[in-house]
């Protein structure tokens, strides 16, 4: 996608499909291979850094990520992998090789993949010593041969759907025009799912999804354009359903039976932090005389949906997979067919029901209005 700086107020606004990115046919058939595998396959993830310029927090481009898979097990334990697509001639498979090597390891993804029209046969040790697959034409046309995957009727990896997908995010605004301040805090959703999430520390995001949409909540309401708002807010949902299924997996790998105590740790970023932030709190209450809570608002409401979460992990573990078929076939494609179609025979009604419990939860922590997920409530 094309870069913007923290203040751009089109934030990867409308390309016309002629001029969409020379690989997007590339990354959607190994999003359409990581899907497979049962991975959530985000496309074209903005990497960013920070650093203090004048006292203020400048952000500042790494590189996108041109696929990244999330797949969950039982236990809600998860790996993370990366796709690289470069469908021209150059740069040399053994030199991007490293390069996703090194994305991978400041990532913190455990495979890589490298998806290039053709991989000469010096890559092949490299690649199998670095932990990444490589998918030349030949690989990836066979494993789709195999499995079927052309016969997939998915917007989901269709071309139509990716130019759509694109032309309904942004704010959508004329280049040198100066955003109004509603504009501004819907600008800061935008910056928030695009780069925010991805980069900082993975405890803080279901918090900061939460607040990023109570900030916004009204306008996403009353969004002229609903079809651009259903595309933002299932975006936050499926990021936030990812972000719950790590936190309930880290519960599940300590102590399930202590829940509370386990989600607070979580949350605040580790016992310490949980800790230091009580003590502010106490001298927050002293200082203002009223009582100021370590936990936020919906805390309850969250401690509820954990259990449900972790009770239930088995078929949590495909609550973004479910969200975003939502989002693809029926938000942005207009399809009405059921997911039970879409899915087949690994539908499961106990998903759905989950990702709707997801759904309710952040409408009425974020104050969203639930009619902006109707998608996913009438299924």
């Amino acid at each position: 996608m094309p870069k913007s700086s923290p203040k751009s107020p089109t934030l990867f606004g409308e390309p016309e499909p002629a001029k969409r990115d020379k690989d997007a046919d590339l990354k959607l058939r190994v999003a359409r291979y990581l899907w497979s595998l049962g991975y959530v396959c985000p496309t074209e993830v903005a990497m960013s850094g920070r650093e203090i310029i004048q006292g203020e927090a400048k952000r500042y481009d790494l590189t996108d990520l041109d696929v990244v898979g999330i797949k969950f097990e039982n236990d809600l334990s998860w790996q993370t992998v990366i796709g690289d697509c470069k469908s021209g001639a150059r740069p040399s498979p053994v030199a991007r090789l490293f390069w996703l090597r090194g994305v991978m390891d400041f990532f913190g993804a455990q495979r890589g993949y490298l998806a290039m029209p053709s991989i000469g046969r010096e890559s092949r040790e490299v690649a199998l010593r670095l932990g990444i697959s490589l998918l030349d034409d030949d690989n990836l046309a066979a494993y789709e041969a195999e499995k079927h995957l052309l016969a997939q009727d998915l917007r989901l990896f269709s071309m139509e759907g990716y130019d759509r997908k694109r032309q309904l995010w942004g704010l959508n605004l004329p280049k040198d025009a100066t955003p109004t301040a509603d504009e501004e805090r819907l600008l800061r959703v935008y910056q928030f799912l695009s780069y925010r999430y991805w980069f900082q520390e993975e405890y803080l995001n279901v918090q900061h999804t939460v607040t990023v949409f109570a900030d916004a909540a009204d306008l996403l309401g009353k969004h002229p354009d609903q079809r651009r708002a259903r595309l933002v807010a299932y975006r936050g949902l499926t990021l936030l359903a990812i972000s719950l299924l790590k936190m309930c997996g880290s519960v599940m790998a300590t102590k399930r039976t202590e829940l509370h105590n386990e989600v607070r740790r979580y949350i605040f970023g580790g016992a310490s932090n949980a800790i230091e932030r009580h003590k502010l709190m106490k001298l927050l209450a002293t200082i203002s005389q009223k009582p100021v809570s370590l936990e936020p608002a919906y805390y309850d409401a969250l401690l509820e949906l954990a259990n449900r979460l972790v009770t239930y992990s088995e078929y949590a573990k495909n609550i973004p997979r479910y969200i975003e078929l939502i989002l693809s076939e029926t938000v942005v494609s207009e399809r009405a067919e059921p997911l039970e179609k879409l899915i087949g025979s690994d539908f499961e009604v106990d998903t759905l029901k989950l990702a709707k419990d997801v759904a309710d939860f952040l409408c009425v922590a974020a104050g969203l209005d639930k009619g902006i997920y109707e998608a996913l409530m009438k299924q």
